[in-house]
């Protein structure tokens, strides 16, 4: 990585060197766990968009129910 201007010494805390040889075993693993994680809060989340759909359903259905009920009663 080249020098990026104005950090001085902050560079070297800032952007640690990069030792490919060492560090790819280690990042190709951590990968492999953020996108396992990723696909298991993807699925989290259809499950709860799938629960949020039925009990919007049971909402309408139940509006509808008293909607009904009032209409009799008037």
């Amino acid at each position: 990585m080249g020098h990026v201007f104005g950090l001085g010494a902050l560079h070297s805390k800032l952007v640690p060197s990069f030792d490919a040889s060492s560090n790819a075993p280690e990042a190709s693993e951590e990968v492999e766990i953020i996108i396992q994680r990723l696909q298991e809060v993807e699925a989290e989340l259809k499950q709860s968009r799938e629960e949020n759909l039925q009990f919007q359903k049971k909402l309408e259905n139940m509006e509808k129910l008293v909607q009904s009920i009032t209409n009799l009663n008037v």
